[in-house]
């Protein structure tokens, strides 16, 4: 098999924002390891934890469509081996943290994202599944979030 592409939020491994080896898969007792990275400076490690889509996309030989499951697992190691790097593991990123959504405030947000509502996301709520947060297209304080697909 050969990777194609991994992508999530807006990063793309096409784009270069995101490294991955290896590039050709070879499987071992039906299992593969792939790591992939994305490139340092991309996310804050001070950004906050968000939950979004993980794509993969997979070349192989076969002529039927299977859909599997995946565990995507945590390196502790390689997290330590990277403490005060800038790059952040893809598998972290992706990582299912409960959270808790915000609230919406019962307005739309402004200018080119008017059909997208303005939510609440003070004490670390976050927006609801599958969108995220961008500042300054709503009014009020700074926690009143436009949130997005």
């Amino acid at each position: 098999m050969v990777l194609e592409e991994v992508e999530f939020s807006n990063y793309k491994k096409s784009r270069g924002q995101i490294t991955c080896s290896p590039q050709v898969i070879k499987l071992y007792d039906s299992e593969a390891k792939i790591r992939c990275s994305l490139d340092s400076g991309l996310i804050s490690k001070t950004s906050p934890s968000y939950i979004t889509s993980l794509k993969i996309h997979l070349r192989y030989g076969y002529t039927e469509t299977e859909i599997i499951n995946l565990d995507i697992k945590n390196d502790p190691a390689f997290d330590e081996a990277t403490e005060g790097n800038e790059q952040t593991s893809a598998s972290s990123a992706a990582s299912v943290q409960e959270t808790q959504v915000g609230t919406k405030v019962g307005y739309k947000c402004n200018a080119q994202y008017s059909s997208f509502d303005c939510y609440d996301l003070s004490n670390s709520a976050e927006c609801p599944s599958g969108f995220h947060d961008i500042v300054g297209y709503c009014s009020g304080p700074t926690n009143i979030r436009c949130c997005i697909k």
